[in-house]
């Protein structure tokens, strides 16, 4: 298996909450419709992200998804089109958010 550096692996990890977030945009717009409970549709990319970033202890945990939280709640805000140039920028936002959890 390839190794990854720093650089490549901060791309993904942009790649992989921008999936989330729009992902959470939709289901977050559902449930504001009434037309589903959010709770079906977990991917579980907050936790693959977390175990990622070297997340390892409870209060990091807990601190972790506040932060991701905020941001899945923010993406519910954001403008949606085909560009997702608002959700890119929320993506690495976040990412340098959840990366100061564990300074």
């Amino acid at each position: 298996m390839k190794t990854i550096n720093e650089i490549e692996l901060r791309f993904i990890l942009e790649e992989i909450i921008l999936a989330d977030l729009k992902h959470s945009q939709l289901t977050i717009g559902l449930a504001n419709l009434g037309l589903d409970p959010m709770d079906n549709h977990y991917l579980g990319i907050a936790d693959l992200v977390a175990r990622l970033i070297g997340v390892q202890n409870d209060q990091e945990k807990d601190r972790f998804m506040e932060v991701y939280m905020e941001f899945v709640n923010r993406s519910a805000d954001s403008h949606v089109d085909t560009t997702n140039e608002e959700l890119k920028m929320l993506s690495k936002e976040c990412l340098e958010a959840l990366l100061g959890v564990l300074v």
